[in-house]
């Protein structure tokens, strides 16, 4: 089995969780402000079965478009993808898994638990993927050997192991 040298790649995965968060916390404002009531502290709530669209949102949104592709709106625009820490396609279960802890993740400490353990783990993962046995791909940055071209990868890339210089032609693989 091939070990699969990831990056940290903060500001790529900071900036796909910003994409894939901020619009789906603005649809759940507006769905609670309009399907709502005012609730005793001044604000807004949803009860009963209206309380389950959200959640059912969130489940389709990112669980279950993450599991078909690796990827989510976020992931797709920045360039990256999660898989299996062996290079497979992630299941349904494991990026359910990842999602549960996001709010120990991301919003807990405004993401410095996601930051800390991306920064110090070996394979770069947020505690989600630890748990979940995922890795996040993409953005790595290698040198062509011939040319000297620094290139950012593709996650394609990185699943095959090889990459094809864009200024030389030259095919390199992975170690």
């Amino acid at each position: 089995m091939r070990r699969i040298n990831t990056e940290a790649n903060l500001s790529r995965r900071i900036s796909a969780t910003l994409i894939d968060y901020i619009p789906f916390f603005i649809l759940f404002a507006v769905y609670v402000s309009y399907f709502g009531h005012p609730s005793e502290d001044g604000g807004y709530e949803v009860n009963g079965l209206m309380a389950f669209v959200p959640i059912l949102f969130w489940f389709i949104f990112f669980p279950v478009i993450e599991s078909f592709n690796g990827q989510t709106l976020g992931h797709k625009i920045m360039g990256i993808m999660v898989i299996t820490k062996n290079g497979n396609k992630i299941r349904l279960g494991q990026s359910l898994i990842r999602r549960i802890l996001d709010p120990i993740d991301l919003i807990s400490c405004f993401g410095l638990i996601a930051i800390i353990t991306i920064k110090n783990s070996d394979h770069h993962q947020r505690l989600g993927d630890m748990v979940a046995g995922t890795i996040v791909v993409g953005g790595e940055t290698k040198r062509c050997p011939a040319c000297h071209t620094e290139l950012t990868l593709e996650p394609k890339e990185v699943l095959k192991g090889r990459f094809d210089c864009t200024e030389c032609g030259k095919r390199t693989e992975l170690t």
